[in-house]
């Protein structure tokens, strides 16, 4: 039995529950349900493009080349972008610009920090595997974001933060198996159209039931943009975790040290990957959120979810902070801000989402358990 849960704060995490239906209805229904919130974001996506890119976009243009590639990657994933920009009364490739908003970041070449870091601790044999990263965004795009709940017809069910318009980010399915994003920069970015990592994220909530098939997912996929997507699962009493370096040319593979604990921020731990890291000039702030956290994990045995957070919260380096709070003086797409931290035991079917950074303690709060 699932049960869902909000804590109140002085505002409420948006949520929105997909009953079972097609792909295409899914997608009309949420995007009816949601047009409004939609179409903000997608405006302030369209306007940070504008203050990235050097030379203009033709973002119809984009956004077909998503469309054929997602098609080619995921019929059903293509319907329910086609499902949404239906329901939201937009063109098909605006909803297709937004699942690829990384992907378009990468063509800028100059995407800033982009932000977030993750834990993993999967723990000793009778303890369970626990996770917790923030997700370190865009502080324009606050108000653009929610937690959806997915129910299929062969009674699995997935729990995503995500984006409005924007399938899938970071998640749960209720077999098991957990998803955490976080942006890499590589020098190899942003030629072509690859398949968008939010779509490859939803297809490893939707169809793996194992890391293996997971893996078999990111090898099928090609990439246009770098992401570590930090994969996490539990059958009984086994589990184990591991970090997917994805880019052009990928991917590589983190493991979790000996101790059992495995850590990421923004740049790359694998070679060859490391070798045209590009976080160095664009992002040097990861380096030090790691080692900041790599140093707080080395004298204990984190037990639990506070175990991490209390790892997380740091303000050490301003808007470059694990704990990230945008700089006074920061500008329109520059302005970095923890949007969210979640936490993920995937043993116990448990995902909780805290609006806000670790520091947030009071903040709204939502939890599921039993997925």
């Amino acid at each position: 039995m699932v049960n869902l849960r909000k804590r109140s704060g002085e505002t409420m995490i948006r949520t929105f529950v997909s009953r079972p239906a097609s792909s295409r209805v899914r997608g009309e229904e949420f995007g009816e349900a949601h047009a409004t919130q939609i179409a903000r974001a997608l405006e302030r996506y369209r306007e940070l493009f504008a203050r990235l890119d050097g030379a203009s976009l033709d973002l119809q243009q984009v956004g077909d080349e998503v469309m054929s590639m997602t098609t080619a990657f995921s019929n059903d994933c293509a319907d329910e972008i086609m499902g949404i920009a239906a329901g939201a009364r937009l063109p098909v490739w605006c909803i297709a610009v937004l699942n690829a908003r990384t992907e378009i970041l990468a063509r800028c070449r100059r995407t800033g920090r982009g932000e977030c870091s993750t834990i993993v601790a999967v723990g000793d044999a009778d303890a369970p595997m626990i996770a917790v990263q923030t997700w370190d965004w865009h502080e324009e795009l606050s108000d653009c974001w929610l937690v959806w709940t997915i129910e299929q017809a062969d009674g699995s069910v997935v729990h995503t933060l995500t984006e409005f318009g924007i399938l899938a980010k970071i998640g749960m399915n209720s077999r098991g198996l957990g998803v955490m994003m976080n942006l890499l920069h590589h020098e190899k970015d942003g030629s072509g159209m690859g398949v968008p990592v939010h779509i490859l994220a939803r297809r490893i909530l939707e169809g793996a039931n194992d890391l293996n098939q997971s893996l078999n997912l990111i090898a099928s996929s090609s990439a246009s943009a770098s992401v570590a997507l930090t994969l996490l699962a539990a059958q009984g009493a086994d589990k184990g975790a591991l970090s997917a370096e994805i880019y052009p040319g990928g991917p590589g593979y983190i493991l979790p040290d000996d101790r059992g604990i495995l850590v990421h921020t923004n740049h790359f731990l694998s070679a060859p990957g490391a070798w045209g890291d590009r976080e160095n000039v664009i992002g040097p702030d990861s380096f030090f959120r790691y080692e900041i956290l790599r140093r707080r994990l080395r004298d204990i045995r984190p037990a639990s979810a506070a175990d991490l957070i209390s790892a997380l919260c740091s303000h050490f380096g301003g808007g470059g902070a694990i704990c990230c709070h945008p700089d006074e003086e920061a500008k329109f797409g520059t302005r970095y801000a923890t949007l969210a931290t979640v936490t993920l035991d995937v043993s116990a079917g448990y995902m909780a989402v805290q609006e806000g950074g670790p520091c947030h303690a009071g903040s709204d709060r939502w939890e599921v358990s039993g997925a």
